[in-house]
């Protein structure tokens, strides 16, 4: 009688597999995890639904503190299946595929291999040997406390379960706290992204290279922290690693700074290394292009991420300051290259005009700063779209909802809107104010087409605010005149003065 049979005759036991039975094995565990639950065999099948969420277009995986309640199940149902297969394998074929990331990958990967390596193997164990010798999940050396098989000390780590991992890591030495999980992941990784600084230090105190190690995608620790918004974590991992920093390191961190609004850093970034006012991401775009799409006005409101806010500067005339400091200092350092008219219109202009993005999102901060240095703002100024918009045709857009709604009530909208065209029209050219676009239209009419919608809401809201304040003013004044006419006490039974 063979290994898997005698695995098979307990329900609660997957069926093992011993490395060279993989015919024999394959049908009996299928059904064994679809009598688990059928969800996790699909996910072996389909592989994992991975929590997800767009940065800049570009999508990242959400940390731990991210999950919603689909999230979380999808994990659990992944999880669930590598479980399931831990427990089944030999460990000659656990080592094969501890490095697949999934357990789609894990099934996958098994059958390729040991189908190539069937001539090879080992001989099958028998009965006494399986009992003897048991599967690797059932084992508990300590170095398995951190390897894949036995996941617990990276699962403690990304839920922050501090008292867990201070037991775990006296367990440990140097070498094993640099072991990965199944996604490429030392469990430094996981509590930088986690945003734990109190793990993170007890296991800096055990391997102090531990921020330099890469994980997901080939990022570092202090990066995947940056693009999860994790401003105090960012901070605290800057000094330990910008010393192993190459050149993609430092330009990826900085962007990722200013995805996710932690300026202060991306500023002091700019300040140590003035190269990065010239770098351009992925698609291209240098700092002062992505500031002035920022659709939130930074001279009234700066954007930080909201896992850290309580750990921030909180004067907002201090943030603000700051703010306007950086963009300041990203467009005075572009204009001491002292660049030819060409060299500097490519770096404004390429992919996209920042002073007209900035024009058309309401962004005053990188508009003031270009308005204010030099005399090529009079340049910029006749700057036209491929649509034939000048920069006031681009003020005269109905700005975008979230930008709106930064302040209540539409006639306040609708101020704020007159406000932004009448400041971008003191900086135009005369005879450009009169100009019209492809679309025969002047900014001015542009600005009343634009804007039909919101200033007949202004109206009723202006309107219906009146007749409220009507109403309560009548009220008001009805219960002092009856309280001016009634005596003080009131009457008695014969209506005589008490």
């Amino acid at each position: 009688m063979n290994a898997i049979i005698v695995e098979g005759r307990s329900v609660s036991k997957p069926p093992y597999f011993d490395g060279t039975n993989l015919t024999e094995w394959r049908e009996p565990m299928k059904t064994f995890i679809q009598s688990v639950n059928f969800e996790v065999w699909l996910v072996i099948e389909n592989g994992p639904k991975l929590p997800k969420k767009l940065i800049n277009g570009e999508e990242v995986l959400k940390s731990v503190d991210e999950f919603n309640d689909e999230d979380m199940k999808n994990m659990e149902l992944e999880a669930k299946a590598k479980t399931i297969l831990y427990c089944a394998l030999n460990p000659n074929d656990l080592g094969r595929i501890s490095s697949c990331h999934t357990a789609k990958e894990m099934w996958e990967e098994l059958d390729r291999r040991v189908t190539t390596s069937d001539a090879n193997s080992t001989p099958p164990v028998t009965t006494s040997d399986a009992n003897s010798t048991p599967p690797v999940s059932q084992q508990t050396p300590t170095s398995d406390l951190y390897n894949a098989p036995n996941p617990e000390f990276l699962e403690e780590t990304s839920a922050n379960h501090i008292h867990f991992v201070k037991e775990l890591l006296k367990m440990l030495d140097d070498k094993d706290i640099e072991l990965l999980d199944m996604n490429g992941n030392t469990a430094f990784f996981i509590a930088a992204a986690a945003g734990n600084i109190e793990i993170v230090d007890l296991m800096l105190k055990i391997n102090p290279i531990l921020p330099i190690i890469r994980g997901t995608e080939g990022y570092t620790p202090i990066q995947y922290a940056a693009l999860q918004g994790r401003y105090k974590m960012t901070w605290h991992l800057y000094d330990k690693t910008i010393n192993r920093f190459e050149n993609k390191d430092w330009n990826s961190l900085f962007f990722a700074c200013i995805y996710t609004g932690i300026y202060d850093l991306a500023f002091k970034m700019a300040r140590d290394k003035k190269e990065l006012s010239f770098a351009r991401d992925v698609n291209k775009e240098t700092a002062l292009h992505l500031l002035a799409q920022d659709q939130m006005p930074l001279d009234s409101s700066c954007h930080y991420p909201e896992h850290d806010h309580n750990h921030i500067m909180t004067n907002p005339g201090l943030k603000n300051h700051m703010v306007f400091q950086f963009v300041k200092f990203l467009w005075t350092t572009i204009l001491d290259r002292h660049y030819s008219s060409k060299e500097l219109n490519e770096i404004i202009n390429e992919p996209s005009q920042l002073i007209f993005d900035a024009a058309e999102v309401g962004n005053f901060c990188i508009f003031n700063v270009v308005h204010q240095i030099g005399h090529i703002k009079d340049i910029i100024a006749t700057y036209v779209d491929d649509k034939g918009n000048t920069l006031l045709h681009l003020a005269a857009k109905l700005a975008p909802r979230g930008q709106l709604e930064l302040v209540s009530g539409a006639a306040f909208q609708m101020c704020l809107e007159l406000l932004w065209f009448e400041n971008v029209k003191k900086i135009m050219l005369p005879a450009q104010i009169k100009l019209k676009n492809s679309e025969r239209l002047t900014a001015q009419e542009l600005f009343s087409n634009e804007h039909a919608k919101l200033r007949e809401d202004a109206e009723s809201w202006m309107k219906k605010t009146a007749e409220s304040c009507m109403l309560i003013s009548t009220v008001i004044a009805t219960g002092v005149f009856a309280a001016a006419v009634t005596l003080p006490g009131g009457t008695d039974d014969t209506g005589k003065p008490n």
